[in-house]
């Protein structure tokens, strides 16, 4: 699994990152993040779909090797969107404190999640403008 956050993190760091994966099933129209909600850990999808709805607009679909959740730890907002299982997928959570004490301790990290963040709340504000 490869996720475009992590691209920079060492082999030690990688290896501390999967350390604290927790291993979760989300079953088909399970909800795995509520749009309002505080965030507590990021997910990594390892198999299956989930969809990405805002005010419930459909903003994306997400499958293996992507990450939600970080907007809501990286900005300490609420969550911005709701996100739900589209069919029985296998998710990877990592709770806040290490996803933070990842991303916070790596400037090269830190200065790609900031870009992503940004260019997803960018994506979002813009699909609030043109209801």
């Amino acid at each position: 699994m490869s996720i475009e956050m992590f691209a920079f993190l060492t082999p030690a760091g990688l290896e501390r990152v999967a350390a604290h994966l927790e291993p979760l099933q989300a079953l088909k129209g399970e909800v795995i993040i509520r749009q309002g909600d505080v965030g507590d850990r990021v997910y990594v999808v390892e198999g299956g779909a989930l969809e990405v709805r805002k005010d419930g607009t459909h903003v994306a679909d997400l499958g293996p090797g992507t990450m939600v959740g970080e907007i809501a730890l990286l900005r300490d907002v609420p969550r911005t969107a709701t996100v739900t299982a589209t069919m029985d997928s296998d998710i990877y959570a990592l709770g806040r404190e290490e996803f933070l004490r990842t991303v916070a301790g790596d400037s090269a990290i830190r200065g790609g999640a900031d870009t992503m963040v940004d260019a997803r709340l960018t994506e979002l504000g813009s699909l609030g403008a043109r209801r």
